[in-house]
């Protein structure tokens, strides 16, 4: 937890400024790291775990030029990363990304409270707040450019009927052993299992068979951003590999299969604009 602020307020804090640089970065950190967190300023301090106060700045050998583990967005640093315990452990990245880039990426993405994996279903994590905002950075701005190209979004159903996955059973046959099915309702056993969504091919196509009755309700181009679930039996990774996982799944339908193919390819270069 971080108090807000309260370097600044605090006048019995040695080293407190209350003309500090407004962060919400800048305040005392409780919990397994006891002590203060400052801003880049020469007059923040903080003490290092059972240790003297100590200056933030460069000359300390603590910041932007020292030991330490930075912060860019909030200028914000901690002094002797291998000295104070974090609830994750060593505070800092211990990994080298040359060496390790998958311990590398994992330590960061948790250090870095982007992702928490301790969640009671194993591969089901939760998108932490900075996690959630680089999502949301992607969505806005990948949902503008599918506007300029007329694509427009809609939501699909969760639970896909086993019947209807069956009809597509060419595509779905890769994921039938990652499938999460629902089969009971309360204490009634339903009478066709559920599956969680783990594509949306086959209701929306449902969908559009519903809508499509002319070719002039063509082209018809729809996107959704939703949640997705696949039972993966391979070790997770958070963001890379998981049960539960968030995406977006953009779907059309043309009258000539010209159309469809340039509709192909002005997707890829809308693709590459984003990634």
């Amino acid at each position: 937890m971080i108090d807000f602020g309260s370097e600044r307020r605090d006048p019995k804090v040695r080293g407190s400024n209350p003309r500090a640089p407004t962060s919400p970065f800048c305040g005392r950190r409780d919990g397994p790291v006891r002590g203060w967190i400052g801003c880049d300023t020469p007059v923040a301090r903080r003490p290092v775990a059972g240790g003297p106060w100590r200056s933030l700045d460069s000359a300390s050998g603590c910041g932007p030029e020292g030991p330490g583990f930075e912060s860019p967005r909030a200028h914000l640093y901690f002094c002797s990363p291998k000295t104070i315990p974090m609830a994750s452990g060593t505070l800092g990245v211990t990994q080298e990304k040359e060496k390790n880039f998958a311990d590398w990426y994992v330590e960061v993405v948790r250090k870095g409270e982007f992702v928490d994996q301790r969640t009671p279903v194993r591969g089901c994590d939760v998108f932490m707040p900075w996690g959630y905002a680089v999502w949301e950075n992607i969505m806005q701005f990948a949902d503008r450019l599918f506007k300029e190209h007329g694509v427009r979004n809609a939501y699909f159903p969760t639970l896909i009927p086993e019947s209807l996955l069956k009809k597509e059973e060419e595509h779905f046959q890769g994921f039938t052993p990652e499938v999460a099915w629902v089969t009971e309702a309360g204490d009634s056993r339903l009478g066709e299992r559920l599956a969680l969504r783990p594509t949306s091919e086959t209701i929306m196509y449902y969908m559009f068979a519903q809508w499509i009755r002319s070719y002039r309700d063509l082209p018809l181009r729809v996107n959704q951003w939703v949640n997705v679930f696949r039972w993966e039996t391979k070790s997770t990774r958070p963001f890379l590999r998981s049960r539960e996982f968030l995406w977006q799944e953009g779907h059309t339908a043309h009258a000539t299969l010209d159309e469809a193919n340039r509709e192909v390819m002005d997707m890829i270069d809308i693709y590459r604009r984003i990634f």
